[in-house]
């Protein structure tokens, strides 16, 4: 099993400082999980996650996302594919939708499971939907 040191290693060693999405994972490496910790793809959705919280991300998702893929599909080719990339949701194929009402959150969750009720469709578990 690889662990985080070993990215945030790879990641250092590629001057991290060239680019703000480079920057902001390899300070997110570094800040928040142990190196010792096991790599997982649950780890690097988090990262995702904490960075649609910002409106410059939330714009960005294309370059955040299609740089840290570049830069795990090439850290997965210097240890020889050891890290499954498969179950990770890059930003790029993610919708976001910004709901600032808790009232209009409930609304659109209401809605479309009226929708797929109505259709006679089972409600798709999120885990698994696509």
């Amino acid at each position: 099993m690889l662990k985080v040191g070993q990215l945030l290693k790879f990641v250092s060693d590629l001057n991290p400082q060239n680019t703000p999405t480079r920057l902001s994972f390899f300070n997110f490496l570094r800040g928040f999980p142990h190196p010792d910790d096991v790599l997982t793809p649950e780890l690097i959705e988090m990262f995702f996650n904490y960075c649609m919280d910002y409106p410059h991300w939330a714009s960005n998702k294309q370059q955040l996302g299609h740089e840290v893929q570049f830069l795990l599909e090439n850290f997965n080719g210097f240890y020889q594919q050891k890290f499954d990339l498969n179950p990770i949701r890059f930003p790029q194929s993610v919708q976001l939708i910004e709901i600032e009402h808790f009232s209009d959150l409930v609304d659109a969750v209401g809605s479309y499971l009226k929708t797929q009720c109505a259709e006679g469709g089972e409600v798709p578990h999120p885990a698994r939907s696509e």
